[in-house]
């Protein structure tokens, strides 16, 4: 079951099941949810999901079924945050206020991950979208690699940069997997 995915492992990969049309997937698929009394839903008791598996198709329609844009996907909406936070982090009056060229660059580099993402996902098909989410992926990595730089110059306490490359570092998680399933879905059965 190499290219299976069990429930549990499909969360890691940042899907929500709290939008609708995954969950209508996912009860087309495995009936492993049923509608609640008060119109949400529920995992079915009479089934042990955790050992319901999906194949990298049918997760790729489950991550993509309810995108309508870019702005659906959750990769995007992190690094949304996390642009915001290295503006913040590293706006005026703070100590790498002085430092133009690396305010500069790890602030380019943040808002590159949300950029190739959105871009990437415009082309409309999934071999530019792997294209894109491996800059993007990049970005994320020189981002992580100067909240590095940031802490040793003391532009960021220890606490601060570890948040910002644990956010990074999930971004990074979401893309390669999805990448992943792209990956597979445009190769030959």
């Amino acid at each position: 079951m190499s290219n299976d995915y069990n429930i549990k492992q499909i969360l890691e990969y940042n899907v929500s099941f709290s939008n609708q049309k995954k969950l209508k997937f996912l009860v087309r698929k495995r009936n492993i949810v049923k509608r609640s009394k008060r119109g949400g839903f529920t995992i079915n008791s009479k089934e042990n999901y955790a050992d319901q598996y999906f194949n990298h198709s049918d997760i790729l329609e489950l991550i993509m079924s309810s995108v309508k844009s870019f702005e659906d996907l959750r990769i995007w909406q992190d690094s949304r945050t996390l642009v915001a936070n290295i503006y913040t982090a590293f706006g005026v009056k703070t100590p790498a206020s002085h430092d133009f060229g690396f305010r500069d660059q790890v602030q380019r580099a943040s808002v590159s991950i949300m950029n190739n993402i959105s871009e990437g996902y415009e082309r409309r098909g999934n071999t530019e979208f792997y294209r894109f989410l491996t800059i993007a992926k990049g970005s994320c990595g020189e981002l992580r690699n100067m909240l590095y730089i940031a802490e040793d110059l003391k532009y960021l306490n220890e606490s601060d940069a570890e948040n910002y490359r644990a956010a990074s570092l999930k971004i990074i998680k979401g893309i390669a997997a999805l990448m992943r399933h792209l990956k597979k879905d445009a190769s030959p059965s």
